[in-house]
């Protein structure tokens, strides 16, 4: 006969260490229920007291039985056990998992557990799952991860926490908390809150701030702060919305490029490349990494970064590292940086406007060129021209005759000249998804070249 149990090590500060085994007390009924029929069940949980904390450890399917529907589950009776316990300490419940992908049962239990077990107590629930890496598309799913995480009756802390590098804010019905944000094997640790939630006690549930992944060797050592949120976020965005059946082999080369980079302290950073490739230069409109899953901005992110990958995947592109500078990418053949813009708003008129205002704010910067799309459609090809209608604040050029004289004449040093004006031309980022979609590896290079050759076309005399 098999038992399905855990063993859960207290070690008391120089002192005994203590071994204490259980048994999963509710077979989970596609595999151990069928496919094991000499696994037998335990009758009781472990319930440990301590002088500020009880501590019930479950496994797995135990979690799963909510306790008003269920009045023999684990659920039930460990209501009915606190019932008969002072509520003068926080109750943690802890379940430790085997769970391949979410699904919405586990949803219904948290909640139970947090809103009718532990109801009239401070109590939490810290989940531990196995790692399992698969991004889906799908939000509602995607936004647990991989279940591990702890969590809190969503009434106690309304607003939920704030996000952090190593851990993602999550709020369902009836819950609140956060879930370790990457997926792959590793530990992750922080302090856990108990409520009130506020400004003095703290607004976290739990505050997993240091992370570490896991190899065959173990802990990678030395620990090291976790990557920025923008990073993780894109990285995983890129797995959520691959690139569909019979595009180019270099979309899959130029993402493998931009994963590196996302992981390189050097510029640009993930942040820039998450906001340049949605407001282009409007960078002071820094894009939130943990609020890319909104249908339009899916839509606009997925071909960005695709062109993104296509564009740095082409022999001397480069990355484009001035952070003061416009564009993710640089042409040095060329002497020209390249800005892939996917607006999830606006017209291609307002990116024009947008790009013109760019232009007529002066200072040194060599030519860019944007390629650019809107919901509404592409950037018009062709050089941004300085239009009076832009913005009437800024001055004529110096040569501009305006007809006065006197104390209004130009001279050297007059306020009216020039801080350098910029060069900006638009190309249509479907230009780009022509090179990459309905692969023809005969025709690849030569698509590459008249793209280039687009690109190359602005700014001289002559040509627009």
């Amino acid at each position: 006969m098999r038992v399905n149990g855990g063993w859960c090590w207290i070690h008391e500060p120089n002192g005994t260490t203590h071994c204490i085994a259980y048994l999963k007390n509710h077979l989970e009924q596609a595999v151990e229920a069928v496919q094991i029929p000499d696994l037998q069940l335990g009758g009781k949980f472990l319930h440990l007291r301590f002088a500020d904390l009880d501590l019930l450890p479950l496994i797995c399917a135990d979690l799963l039985q909510p306790a008003a529907l269920y009045p023999a589950s684990p659920q039930a009776r460990m209501q009915r056990m606190l019932r008969n316990l002072v509520a003068d300490r926080p109750t943690l419940v802890v379940g430790s998992l085997l769970q391949i992908g979410f699904n919405h049962n586990w949803a219904t239990a948290i909640d139970s557990v947090l809103n009718t077990v532990l109801a009239g107590r401070s109590g939490l629930v810290a989940l531990c799952n196995v790692a399992h890496d698969v991004p889906v598309a799908d939000e509602i799913r995607d936004k647990w991860r991989s279940l591990t995480g702890v969590f809190a009756p969503y009434h106690t802390i309304a607003h939920g926490q704030a996000n952090l590098p190593a851990v993602r804010a999550l709020n369902a019905q009836g819950i609140a908390g956060a879930v370790v944000r990457q997926t792959h094997p590793s530990v992750t640790a922080g302090m856990v809150a108990w409520q009130p939630y506020n400004p003095v006690n703290g607004k976290f549930v739990w505050r997993g701030n240091m992370v570490s992944p896991i190899s065959a060797q173990g802990i990678s050592a030395p620990i090291v702060a976790a990557p920025s949120m923008a990073a993780c976020e894109i990285a995983r965005f890129l797995r959520r919305y691959p690139v569909d059946p019979g595009t180019a082999p270099r979309v899959a080369a130029g993402t493998s490029e931009i994963s590196e980079q996302l992981l390189r302290p050097s510029p640009p950073i993930p942040e820039t490349l998450l906001t340049s490739t949605l407001n282009g230069t409007l960078l002071k409109d820094r894009v939130d990494p943990d609020q890319i899953d909104s249908v339009e901005v899916i839509s606009a992110l997925k071909p960005g970064l695709h062109a993104l990958a296509t564009l740095k995947s082409i022999d001397g592109i480069e990355w484009q590292a001035n952070p003061r500078m416009a564009g993710q990418l640089r042409i040095d053949a060329q002497d020209r940086h390249l800005l892939v813009w996917r607006s999830a708003t606006g017209s291609p008129g307002v990116m024009r406007r947008d790009l013109a205002a760019w232009m007529l704010s002066g200072g040194e910067h060599p030519h860019l060129v944007v390629l650019g799309s809107t919901p509404l459609g592409d950037l018009r090809d062709g050089e941004i021209k300085d239009d009076r209608r832009d913005d009437i604040s800024v001055a004529p050029t110096v040569d501009t005759d305006l007809g006065v004289g006197g104390s209004l004449a130009s001279f050297a040093g007059d306020i009216t000249a020039a801080k350098g004006m910029r060069r900006v031309a638009g190309l249509g980022l479907s230009q780009v998804a022509q090179v990459y979609a309905d692969y023809d590896a005969a025709e690849d290079n030569e698509r590459v070249t008249t793209l280039l050759a687009r690109i190359g076309a602005f700014f001289q005399e002559g040509i627009e």
